[in-house]
């Protein structure tokens, strides 16, 4: 995707720039925040929608997590549920067995449910369980080399979905009441970066920072 690369070639931009100048980190949130807010002010930058909000919550949950900028971007992208305490938790251990350059195993990241729910609590682990998995699934097709239990996952995946179609014929018929799962709705971009805490001295340095570039003569 063009803007996708547009964003990625602004934040390796701006991470260099911000490591000459302070000899310092600055998190991938935090620039993405600046894009965003520069998007806002310029029609003619690319637009991201929603995803840019999903983009700035998963760079903050793998903040600290040492990946190449590249790869950072595509885990950033992965599809999933950082308010689910199992997703965001998988999610991180994923990050880190990857950034140590092991391979990253199925089992030891995500909690393989085996019995058919019986209730709405264990249904929801099971579907949790199952996003998990289908999470492992989305990394393995980019990082082939790196999550080599991708076939195993795609056999769980068929098999929770027999566990929780199967959870669901056994609480209809005992009249257990399953509430549908409601869509995520999504968040206010103002109120959004209002709970992701901005650091504003980063902020502040990355805004003086490209004022400084667009300063500086053309060649």
């Amino acid at each position: 995707r063009p803007e996708m690369a547009a964003l990625e070639s602004f934040a390796r931009q701006m991470k260099k720039l911000y490591i000459d100048k302070y000899q310092d980190h600055v998190p991938l949130a935090e620039i993405l925040d600046v894009y965003e807010e520069l998007h806002e002010a310029d029609e003619g930058m690319f637009f991201l929608g929603d995803s840019m909000s999903d983009l700035q919550n998963n760079a903050e949950a793998l903040e600290g997590i040492d990946i190449p900028l590249s790869e950072l971007f595509v885990f950033c992208m992965a599809p999933v549920d950082l308010d689910s305490v199992s997703q965001r938790t998988s999610y991180v251990k994923m990050a880190l067995e990857f950034a140590g350059e092991r391979n990253v195993s199925l089992l030891r990241n995500v909690k393989i449910e085996s019995r058919v729910p019986t209730t709405p609590g264990k249904l929801k682990d099971v579907e949790s369980a199952h996003q998990c998995l289908e999470l492992y699934a989305w990394l393995a097709l980019r990082f082939k080399s790196n999550f080599p239990d991708f076939q195993l996952a795609k056999s769980l995946i068929e098999k929770s979905n027999v566990l929780i179609q199967s959870g669901l014929v056994v609480m209809t018929r005992e009249g257990v009441v399953v509430e549908p799962r409601r869509p995520k709705e999504k968040q206010d971009k103002s109120a959004a970066r209002v709970q992701r805490k901005t650091r504003r001295a980063e902020k502040r340095r990355l805004k003086e920072l490209l004022a400084e570039v667009k300063k500086e003569p053309r060649v």
